[in-house]
């Protein structure tokens, strides 16, 4: 059997907030295969983003590991120490923010920051490091690399930008790219460029992707596996083409009936009832319960296991209790 290439062990992380503490994940566990698409998926306060964060060793000052472990070929990552991380953060591990324009310094040329990113983590002189810096850019779409490395960010577009964010990314050639919601701020068109692109390069580069969204029907067209997260806990896990066609758990199947669907007319959207429960609280039970249509007594009172109902399909639902 192959070894996974990154292990999520029972992770639990918290925020420290004003409001008191968040419990953003509570035993997240997982494996990514190398040359795996992975798409972590849920509504906002679903965990997804966090367990991203901890992947790539970028977790805000108040986040606190509760337990867990994420090894990536063995190592593990939150237990590095600042200049241990440094040898995997950007080289190994890259991520790519949902907001293109917040990551990039508006002071600094995008060539003054693509050239600075290599520099240090690759060794490179200046030189070389422009001439990969040129090589990125058109391999993300820019053919235009020397305007590009002109300018200063305010110069370019929502969709130019992002396509920077995601060359500068992979510039270093990682192994694992974790993408955070990097379409929500983009049109439908620009969306479907840039989910193209990332499977362009993930065959270029053999790299093993990490997508996070919030939107299944986006998921389904980019990952081999899909792990939908609901109130910081993994509810089903399994083949992308299967949870689409087949969703075991009732909030995945919550989740498809909110997707757009053109071929069908209807005076709005569909959303899923009820709010998340309050993550400051011990979660009991089921934490889908109150909003779930098939909820009984014992999902009230029981958090269900998160069991294999199929090979590789896991569902944590009491209507498939052994």
């Amino acid at each position: 059997m192959e070894e996974a290439l990154l292990q999520i062990k029972d992770l639990s992380i918290v925020y420290e907030t004003p409001l008191g503490t968040i419990h953003a994940t509570t035993g997240v566990t997982f494996d990514v295969k190398r040359g795996e698409s992975v798409g972590l998926v849920g509504e906002s306060g679903s965990g997804k983003s966090t367990v991203g964060l901890a992947i790539a060793m970028a977790l805000p000052p108040n986040a606190r590991i509760l337990n867990g472990r994420v090894l990536y070929e063995g190592t593990d990552l939150l237990r590095l120490k600042e200049e241990e991380r440094k040898r995997y953060s950007g080289r190994e591990i890259s991520i790519v923010f949902q907001d293109p324009a917040a990551t990039l310094n508006p002071l600094f040329t995008i060539g003054e920051q693509m050239t600075d990113v290599l520099m240090s983590n690759l060794g490179l002189t200046k030189e070389e490091a422009l001439n990969r810096a040129r090589d990125f850019l058109k391999k993300a779409g820019l053919p235009d690399s020397e305007r590009i490395l002109r300018s200063f960010p305010h110069e370019l577009s929502g969709g130019m930008l992002q396509r920077v964010n995601i060359a500068i990314a992979t510039s270093t050639e990682p192994k694992i790219l974790v993408a955070d919601e990097p379409t929500t701020m983009l049109d439908v068109m620009l969306q479907a460029q840039i989910l193209e692109l990332f499977d362009k390069l993930k065959r270029e580069l053999k790299l093993t992707l990490i997508f996070i969204t919030h939107n299944l029907g986006v998921a389904s067209e980019i990952c081999d596996r899909i792990i939908v997260m609901y109130a910081g806990t993994v509810v089903e896990d399994g083949p992308a083409d299967e949870v689409i066609s087949r969703p075991m758990h009732p909030y995945t199947a919550s989740l498809l009936d909110c997707v757009p669907r053109t071929h069908i007319k209807a005076k709005r959207l569909r959303s899923i009832p009820g709010s998340l429960p309050d993550l400051s609280k011990p979660l009991v039970g089921c934490p889908f319960a109150d909003r779930c249509g098939e909820a009984k007594d014992v999902c009230r009172q029981t958090k269900p296991d998160l069991v294999e109902i199929a090979p590789g399909h896991r569902v944590s639902c009491f209507k498939y209790k052994r």
